[in-house]
């Protein structure tokens, strides 16, 4: 997980460690991720929906909250 929360104090930080093993294993990017280079910096946040394409059927996924990423249904039969 990039964001996770401390062995001790439970708080959420961003994980450069966890980032940078990332960017080595599944990029070709070779420099390292360091989040002092975006002190300062102005940072856009965004939100995203999602769709499903199934069995000829658009199914609108839930965007947020333990069911994100999940889709939106109203008969489960």
């Amino acid at each position: 997980a990039f964001v996770r929360p401390d062995n001790t104090t439970k708080e959420l930080f961003l994980s450069e460690k966890n980032i940078n093993n990332y960017l080595r294993k599944y990029t070709t990017n070779k420099k390292a991720f360091s989040s002092e280079f975006y002190n300062e910096k102005e940072v856009i946040k965004f939100y995203t929906q999602g769709f499903f394409i199934g069995d000829e059927e658009v199914h609108e996924l839930y965007s947020e909250g333990y069911k994100k990423g999940l889709r939106k249904v109203n008969d489960l039969n």
